[in-house]
């Protein structure tokens, strides 16, 4: 039973990915291929490595070896995930990403 859960978790997160990458390439025809590549090989794997070393360390040094997962673990890894994110969109991104969205909504006022 837990194996047939961890194949629906996982294809449905790969179909979702599947969807985005889909939906932006029909949404943005301009954005070619190989900018996706280098956005991911060059910004977004690096970022998931990173993120995946935080998160594996802050587990180990919150929860003790003999210790199960409870709320106030998960409380702290949420509180983590919120610094990570305001650390990826406003301090690493420094107005790459989000500008453009915030100019056009500002052009159009």
């Amino acid at each position: 039973m837990k194996s047939l859960i961890t194949l629906i978790a996982f294809s449905s997160k790969t179909m979702f990915f599947i969807f985005c990458y889909i939906w932006i390439r029909w949404t943005l025809p301009r954005f070619r291929f190989d900018q996706l590549m280098a956005l991911g090989w060059k910004f977004m794997l690096p970022l998931g490595l990173g993120y995946l070393m935080v998160i594996a360390t802050a587990v180990l040094v919150i929860v003790p070896p003999e210790d199960e997962l409870g709320f106030s673990h998960g409380m702290w890894l949420f509180g983590l995930n919120l610094v990570l994110l305001y650390g990826v969109f406003w301090v690493v991104d420094r107005g790459r990403l989000l500008p453009g969205a915030r100019l056009q909504r500002v052009g159009r006022a």
